[in-house]
């Protein structure tokens, strides 16, 4: 199901508005969430982080209020088994022109329900191949906004070389994140993902992840590094609303660690699976 402005239709029927600045610019925000069976995972963190995405574009005028009742509505409509819940909003509809005065712009909204794919069995247990790609994307990657050409470029080139994601290079050779999830790696049984700010999305499965292994007594070392240390690592792994925790095992055709899951990366599999059981998602 769709609900666009006001109106709920299915997918098929929906329609945006050619002049939503959505089309013309990405000029907007999103979300995605996830539902384990009726219920939505880690709502509060993801409306936290739409809120600060808003902020930071200076969109202005969206009731988050309003918003969560909006998407229950959908979600009764759709009736999913296990939902997956995408949240657009954009600046609003305006004849095309780069610049635009905010007093005449009411915020555009799009809110979709489609049925959630998880990882299977065979690669949440044996990993997952990925690729290295150029980091091509924009200079604000902590906004979680509708500018995602150098994801797509990224991502369709794994899927060329029958990988599952691109794990992405800077200019200055820093590794920092993959097309659309998140990238850890481990050494010496130490964690190790690129710090927040600018240059990454502010993961929520990932600081999910990071609580639980601060749980389990794992260390965790938010640093920079490069390609080398990256193939050089014992274990790495994605983490991301849809992937979860998941192990990578090969990169660029060659073996990640020992070429299999490694414990620390399982570890946090099995904590993070146990966390969606208990429905342990609090923020």
């Amino acid at each position: 199901m769709a609900w666009v402005n006001g109106q709920l239709s299915t997918l098929d029927a929906a329609r945006v508005p050619v002049n939503d600045r959505a089309v013309a610019f990405g000029d907007g925000v999103y979300e995605v969430l996830v539902g384990y069976g009726p219920r939505l995972w880690a709502v509060e963190r993801h409306f936290q982080r739409l809120a600060r995405s808003l902020q930071e574009m200076e969109i202005r005028g969206v009731d988050l209020q309003a918003l969560r009742k909006v998407i229950s509505s959908v979600l009764d409509a759709a009736q999913a088994e296990n939902p997956m819940v995408y949240l657009q909003i954009s600046r609003g509809i305006a004849p095309r022109s780069h610049d635009y005065d905010p007093a005449e712009l009411d915020p555009s909204i799009l809110v979709t329900v489609r049925e959630a794919h998880f990882p299977s069995d065979e690669d949440r247990a044996n990993g997952v191949s990925c690729i290295t790609h150029p980091d091509l994307r924009w200079r604000r990657c902590d906004i979680k906004s509708l500018n995602l050409l150098g994801n797509i470029i990224a991502r369709q080139q794994a899927k060329l070389k029958n990988a599952v994601e691109a794990l992405l290079i800077n200019e200055a050779g820093v590794v920092t994140e993959a097309s659309h999830s998140s990238l850890s790696i481990v050494k010496n049984g130490v964690i190790k993902a690129h710090p927040e700010g600018p240059a990454v999305l502010p993961s929520i499965t990932r600081q999910l992840t990071y609580e639980h292994a601060a749980a389990l007594g794992i260390p965790i070392v938010r640093e920079t590094f490069g390609l080398d240390e990256l193939l050089h690592a014992d274990e790495a792994f994605l983490s991301s609303t849809t992937a979860e925790v998941l192990p990578i095992t090969q990169l660029d055709g060659r073996r990640v660690g020992r070429g299999k899951p490694g414990p620390i990366s399982l570890r946090l599999q099995e904590a993070y699976r146990a966390a969606v059981a208990a429905g342990n998602d609090a923020p």
